[in-house]
C-alpha cells in the first residue's frame, strides 16, 4: 500500500464510496488527507452513531492495514486525519474502541500522548 493509491484503495475497500471518491478528485485532485477527512470520517462517524457492527469491523480492519504499512504517509494519515479526528468526539471514540486493532490502538495512545 502506497500513499499514491490512497483513492483507490479507498474505492477498493468501500465500493459504496467511489461517486463520493470521484466528484472530490475531478475538483480537489489527490489531498487525500482532505478526501479521507471529507467521505471516510463522516461515513465512520455515521456508522459509530447508527452502532453498524458488519460495516465497523470493515472500518477498523481497514485502519488496522492503514497502521501496519511500511509508508509513513499512510501512517500519517492514519494517525493525524482518521484517529485524531475520531478521538475529538469521545462518545463516538469509546464506541469505536471496541473495534480497533492491536496496532490502531497503539497509534491511538501515542495521539493521547501529544495531546495531553
Amino acid at each position: 500500500m502506497h500513499y499514491n493509491d490512497l483513492s483507490d484503495i479507498l474505492v477498493y475497500t468501500f465500493p459504496h464510496l467511489e461517486k463520493e471518491v470521484e466528484v472530490f478528485l475531478s475538483s480537489d485532485g489527490k489531498l487525500y488527507h482532505v478526501l479521507y477527512e471529507e467521505i471516510l470520517c463522516p461515513y465512520v462517524n455515521d456508522l459509530l452513531q447508527n452502532d453498524s457492527e458488519n460495516e465497523l469491523k470493515s472500518v477498523f480492519d481497514f485502519y488496522e492495514k492503514l497502521a501496519v504499512c511500511e509508508d509513513d504517509e499512510v501512517k500519517n494519515l492514519l494517525q493525524v486525519t482518521l484517529l485524531e479526528n475520531l478521538m475529538d468526539n469521545k462518545k463516538l471514540y469509546k464506541k469505536a474502541e471496541k473495534y480497533m486493532h492491536t496496532n490502531t490502538r497503539l497509534i491511538c495512545k501515542s495521539i493521547e500522548k501529544y495531546l495531553k
